[in-house]
């Protein structure tokens, strides 16, 4: 019985130590890659328009097309639908945080944009090892 348990923990133990090296590899890969990091077309005008700095700014987020926040007020366009409408709610939150804490600082806006796909690598190669080797995992989440 305890010689079960040990090969448990030495395979979570494989499986979080690869999923923390997978995580710090992409995030070092890609965040530290290009010294020349600015925001670009519409980048700027999604981040103000969709700051949320009080309770009805987080309805307007959850209920508005995203698409309302870098456009003029006075521009008309076609009302959303499945396809075309771009209901992100979530990115409005992410940006918020990172302008609260950083302002308009176009690598924050990055570096944590890179962090999110490091971690949903490190998720996948934690998930994945489950059933394969973790060898096989890493590459996966690579």
């Amino acid at each position: 019985m305890n010689n079960v348990k040990l090969q448990l923990n030495q395979r979570t133990s494989q499986r979080l130590l690869c999923s923390l090296l997978l995580f710090a590899l992409v995030f070092v890969l890609l965040g530290f890659c290009d010294d020349t990091i600015w925001f670009r077309e519409d980048d700027l005008g999604t981040i103000l328009g969709g700051i949320i700095r009080s309770w009805h700014d987080v309805v307007r987020v959850f209920l508005a097309d995203c698409r309302s926040f870098i456009t003029p007020c006075n521009y008309q366009r076609t009302e959303p639908n499945v396809i075309s409408g771009f209901l992100r709610p979530l990115q409005n939150v992410v940006f918020s945080v990172v302008y609260y804490f950083w302002g308009v600082d176009a690598r924050a806006y990055y570096l944590v944009h890179v962090a999110i796909h490091a971690a949903n690598a490190a998720l996948l190669c934690a998930l994945l090892s489950s059933w394969l080797p973790v060898s096989l995992s890493f590459c996966a989440g690579l």
